[in-house]
C-alpha cells in the first residue's frame, strides 16, 4: 500500500513539473497560449489516466467493482488534490516561473 501511495505522489510531482514546464514555455512566448493550453489539459487527463492504470493493476482487492471503484476514487482524490494546489498556489507557481525566467528581478522581489 505504501507503493501505492509513493507512485500516486510521484504521478502527481510529475504534473505539477509538466504544469510549470507549460507555463514557463507558455511565459517565453505569449502567442502560443492556446497549443499548450490544450497540452494542459491533456496532460492532467494522462496523468489521471496513469494513476487509474496503476492502482488498478496493484492494489491489493480482489478484481471486480471493488477494485474499479477504489481505483476511480483514487484518481479523483489525486485530480482534486491537484486543482486545489493549482487553484490556491497558483499565483505562487506563476511567480515562481516569473524568477526562473527573470533572475534579476527574483532579487529585488526577495531583498537579497
Amino acid at each position: 500500500m505504501i507503493r501505492t501511495v509513493t507512485v500516486n505522489l510521484g504521478i502527481l510531482g510529475a504534473a505539477f513539473l509538466y504544469w510549470l514546464v507549460l507555463e514557463y514555455l507558455y511565459a517565453r512566448n505569449f502567442e502560443l497560449y492556446y497549443p499548450y493550453e490544450i497540452l494542459l489539459e491533456l496532460s492532467f487527463l494522462l496523468f489521471v489516466l496513469l494513476s487509474f492504470n496503476h492502482n488498478f493493476k496493484t492494489l491489493p482487492i480482489p478484481a471486480g467493482r471493488a477494485r474499479l471503484f477504489a481505483a476511480v476514487l483514487i484518481s479523483i482524490l489525486l485530480s482534486v488534490l491537484f486543482l486545489v494546489i493549482i487553484f490556491f498556489f497558483g499565483i505562487d507557481l506563476h511567480i515562481l516561473v516569473g524568477c526562473l525566467l527573470f533572475p534579476q528581478y527574483a532579487a529585488r522581489m526577495t531583498g537579497t
